[in-house]
Order: C-alpha cells, then structure tokens, then sequence
C-alpha cells in the first residue's frame, strides 16, 4: 500500500476534488440571492405557477437553459436559494475533474493536477462572484469543458463520428446556457483542426465539421423544446434570445466605461497573479513544439473577446476564460518541471509548485469572511431581501408590484408577487415602444408598490409620461437605503 504523504496527497485529484469541495461548501452558505439569480426566480417561479413565459411574459436576454432549470426548481421546492446552486457547484466540481484530464491527456497527471486546483480556487474569489454559483456561465464551461474532453477523445480509432457529435451536441447545451458559447465552438473547431491536421484528409475534417455542427444544432433544438411545448412561439424565442443581444441593454455603450472597466479587470485585478507564467510560456516557447499549444491559445484569445465583448464586466462573465488559462499556464508549469532528468527533484519541484499555487491563489479573503459570518451567525443587512418580504406581508396574492433600476431584482422573487409588466430589468427599456409598453402595463395592471432604486435615474430611463404617472397616482410610502417604495393612492 502506497504511504500517505502530504506530496502523494497532493498529487491525487479526488484529494484535489474533496479539498476544493470544502472550501466551496464554506462560501456556498451565502444565504441571499444575487440579483440574476432573483430574475430567473422570478421567470421560473411565474412559468411554472402562473404560465407566464419566458420572452413573452418576461424579458431576459438568456437562452432557456437557466429559465429551465428555475422552473423545474420552483416545481420541486418552491422559491429558494440552494436548488440550482447546488447543481452549480455539482458543474464546477465536475468541470475541474474534466480539466484534471484534459491536461492529463495534453501533457501530464501534473498538468492535470495544477488545471484543477487552480480552476477551483480561483472559481472562488469575489472577483467572479464566487458566492454566487448558480450563474449561467457555471453550467455553461460545464459543457464547453466536456465538449472538449470528447473532441479529445477522436483520437481512438473507434466511434470517431461519436465523440465528434457530443463534442458538438455538448457545445449546443453549452449556448443553451448562454449564447456566448459560440465563441467556444469556434475555438474548438479551430483546435480540432490543428490538433488532428496530420492525422486526417481535408475531406474527412469537413464531414467532421459536419457532424460536429449536427450535434450543436439537435442539442441546441432539444433545449428549446420546453418553452415551444409551453407556448412560446420559434420567433418570440430568436428575439427575446439572440435578437435582443444587439439591444444596448446587453452592453455597455461607454467606450470610456469599456475601458475603464477593461484596465480594472486586466491590470489591475488579481487575474495579473498568472501573467508572469503566461509570458514565461510565450518566451519560452520553441518553434513546432506542440501545436496543441497554438490550437489553445486560440482557444483562450476567442474566450477573451467573449469575456470583453458586453463592456460590463460583471464579474461571473470572467469565468469563461479561466479554464484556457490555467490549462495553458498548467502546461507551462510542467514543462519546466520536467526539464529536470532526475527524478526526485521533479517530485520536490512538483510539490512545491502545488503548494505554490494553492498559496497565490486561495480564496483567503472570501474564506475568511464566510467563516465569520457562520460563526457569528451574524445578520447581513440586505434590505432588497426586507423588502421583499415587506412586500409579500403587505399585499395579496394576485397584486401586481413593479420594480425600476437594475440591482434589486431579487426582490421580485421574494415578494412572491408578479410584476406589472413584462419589463423586469430597467436594462432592456432603451426605445419608445418599449415604455409605451411599460406605461400600458401600468395603466392596465396597476401596481399596489412602485418599488425604485434611487441611485438609478428614472425619469432618462422611462421618460416624462412614467414619471408622471408615478407622481399622480402615488405617495412616498418609506425609503430604506438605496430602495423607495411608492404606494399607490386609493
């Protein structure tokens, strides 16, 4: 029987595997939604009870994957918090596995180990909503990861036309998480081509292409077939989805912004903890040496154009580049290791870069702060939360309240209330039909709560007729913080 060692331990990735799992359990304890998780709540709770749709009864520019999952969540267990995030941190740790042999099979167990456990611990910070992990992109690098993993798999003679569909079927469940998937599917063909250029004819890549596109369109249809089922039209579906993306609600219109934003992210973040290895790589790098390398690095570049294309920079976007980049810098690390003949020196050196690796990237701060919070049992003060409580005690089932700003959106899921209007998220009310919308829903569903967030400008955003509207028919009823509920005059 192998001795227990702190190095043999180190080098196990279900050791790997448990160690991440309690340091996500620790931050998975944040009570309190996020404000995407309170939209979808919200879009799943209103489907399954009231068949309000999604796109049609409620905007939101995701593809249905998240709506799904909230609906079947509602179904199961009402509203709450764990349900999805716990299938989120199920993705995660499943994600990191695949990692671990994705990098085993590129290069070593060693690159294996390092893409794992950097995956998970920075998969934790704050900085990409580490607490939060029922986000889109959660679910969505599950599947990128396994689309990568089969295309990977091509490399056995046998059933090569079947790991090239569910490479392709698993990107199409991929983008019905979130579109920007896409730009994975293209990474993946661009590698596949490189990875396999001498072991197939330009023929035999064509009907590889072929199947791959096969795959990602039935898996892409498949996804749908809930909200068709329900009622939703094919078009109501293209324009609440991918129609809506070029709305400036999807983006940031700033260019100043955008770059402000930009320089925050990648200069001065602790993202810039990579760099140096990234560049050691780049430098380091030998002519003809693994052109997988080339093949990801492609991979990793068409990640950071998805993850800069919004200008938002939220910070679960930034998830979608993770798993290239430790993968490559994971690869660099080896490489160096391995250089060394003698054996011994490469367990100690290997040992040490594990070690290196959980000291800078460790999620202390996000820890610590978990730690307190469960041990004090101490009370955050989330007045969205209030709010929507307040909400649900004061009014009736059936009334109607409505919600303007963009940060507070749990409290439509809280309140257990249906929003006067199909317009949920302020983002998307940039055009004269759409606060025609807004005003005829208000006229026709009348709220008996406005609920406003003051940091947010209303009148610019829903013009003079809603703000009128507003100030005619009601009162300033309480305001907590950043929150002001107006009550309707009877």
């Amino acid at each position: 029987m192998k001795k227990i060692t702190p190095a043999n331990l180190l080098n196990n990735p279900y050791f790997i595997l448990l160690f991440s799992l309690v340091v996500y359990l620790i931050n998975f304890s944040h009570p309190f939604m996020s404000n995407d998780e309170g939209i979808w709540s919200y879009i799943g709770r209103v489907w399954n009870r009231n068949n309000i749709l999604p796109y049609t009864g409620a905007i939101e520019n995701k593809t249905p994957g998240i709506f799904e999952l909230y609906c079947l969540s509602d179904m199961l267990f009402g509203t709450n918090v764990f349900f999805v995030r716990t299938l989120g941190l199920l993705s995660i740790l499943f994600s990191s596995l695949l990692l671990y042999h994705i990098g085993a099979k590129l290069q070593d167990k060693l690159c294996g180990i390092l893409s794992m456990l950097l995956f998970n611990l920075t998969m934790n910070w704050d900085l990409l909503d580490g607490s939060y992990f029922a986000h889109t992109e959660n679910f969505m690098i599950l599947f990128i990861l396994l689309s990568l993993f089969f295309l990977l798999k091509i490399n056995n003679k046998t059933h090569q036309i079947f790991w090239i569909f569910l490479s392709g079927f698993s990107i199409g469940f991929a983008m019905a998480f979130k579109q920007i998937a896409v730009t994975s599917a293209a990474g993946f063909v661009l590698f596949g081509m490189l990875y396999y250029t001498n072991k197939f004819k330009i023929k035999q890549l064509l009907v590889a292409l072929s199947v791959f596109t096969g795959g990602l369109l039935l898996a892409s249809l498949i996804s749908v077939v809930p909200i068709l089922i329900s009622g939703v039209s094919f078009s109501s579906y293209f324009e609440g989805a991918w129609k809506i993306l070029l709305n400036s609600g999807s983006s940031n219109t700033s260019l100043r912004g955008r770059y402000v934003h930009f320089m925050e992210i990648w200069t001065e973040s602790r993202l810039t903890v990579f760099y140096p290895l990234f560049l050691l790589m780049l430098f380091k790098k030998k002519s003809g040496e693994s052109i997988y390398i080339v093949g990801l690095l492609i991979w990793m570049g068409l990640e950071f154009l998805a993850t800069n294309s919004s200008g938002n920079y939220f910070g679960h976007q930034l998830k979608q580049f993770i798993a290239p980049l430790v993968l490559i810098i994971s690869i660099t690390i080896s490489k160096m290791i391995n250089n060394n003949n003698n054996s011994s020196m490469i367990v100690k050196h290997s040992f040490f870069a594990i070690g290196c690796c959980i000291l800078l990237t460790f999620p202390y701060k996000e820890t610590i702060q978990s730690i307190y919070l469960i041990a004090t049992n101490k009370k955050l003060n989330y007045y969205h939360s209030e709010t929507g409580v307040f909400l649900k005690n004061n009014t009736q089932q059936n009334d109607y309240v409505f919600y303007i700003g963009t940060k507070y959106n749990q409290l439509l899921s809280t309140s257990q209330r249906l929003s006067a209007s199909k317009y949920i998220n302020s983002y998307f009310v940039t055009s004269e039909d759409a606060r025609n919308c807004v005003l005829n829903d208000l006229i026709n569903k009348t709220p008996g709560f406005i609920i406003a967030e003051n940091s947010f400008d209303r009148k610019l955003v829903y013009g003079d007729k809603i703000d009128n509207f507003i100030l005619t028919h009601y009162v300033l009823f309480q305001t907590i913080d950043d929150i002001t509920l107006f009550k309707k005059v009877n």
